[in-house]
């Protein structure tokens, strides 16, 4: 692979992606300084390249150049707010230099996130496993929707109704998140049909009525 990925920027020096990966190789062989030069003519190219920039600190990080790792990690940390990975290797280096506060909070995100990792690929087994049974689709599409991915949740809602047009819950869920964006009349909508597949439905006839008088 690294013979590969030389002759590719032997061809082309501007290959960002053949540097990385090239410097990614290094890395795992543990020859850093390689590594790191090669993840820095990377970002020269590309400075948003963020596969990069995070084995650029990861580099660091094993060299036991801290400040330099947190640096590249806080570089790529706002686009990057549910990377495990990230907030586990600056939890560490926080540690390392002593920012106590810092490196708990990390430590918690950290946590947080692999509890939900956890959960994920426990909902995606259920669908995997039984993929006509809308419950696992309802129960990833909580987990989405208590995680602030609202977009996935509504997939996964809808999906659940495409599995049982009955599932009076689901629509509930979509015309909540539809609530807590401030899209009333898409919510009406949603209840509007739930009623109508399912006439008595009670809270959907609550939440009309709601909802109408907020017109």
């Amino acid at each position: 692979a690294l013979e590969v990925y030389t002759r590719a920027i032997t061809l082309d020096s501007r290959l960002y992606e053949a540097y990385s990966n090239r410097g990614v190789i290094y890395s795992k062989q543990g020859a850093y300084e390689k590594a790191i030069a090669d993840f820095q003519r990377a970002l020269k190219i590309v400075p948003d390249f963020k596969p990069a920039r995070f084995e650029l600190g990861f580099a660091y990080q094993q060299q036991g150049e801290y400040e330099r790792a947190v640096s590249e990690y806080e570089k790529i940390l706002p686009e990057s707010a549910d990377d495990l990975g990230l907030h586990h290797n600056l939890s560490r280096c926080y540690a390392r230099l002593g920012r106590v506060e810092e490196a708990k909070r990390e430590r918690e995100i950290a946590q947080r996130l692999r509890k939900l990792n956890e959960a994920v690929d426990a909902a995606q087994q259920k669908i995997r496993e039984n993929p006509d049974v809308p419950g696992g689709y309802m129960e990833l599409a909580k987990i989405y929707s208590e995680n602030n991915q609202p977009a996935k949740a509504f997939e996964l809602y809808k999906a659940a109704l495409l599995k049982d047009s009955h599932l009076m819950d689901a629509y509930d869920e979509i015309a909540t998140l539809y609530i807590q964006h401030n899209q009333r009349e898409e919510a009406i909508a949603v209840y509007e049909t739930a009623v109508g597949v399912e006439s008595g439905y009670i809270r959907g006839h609550l939440m009309l009525g709601l909802l109408y008088r907020q017109r």
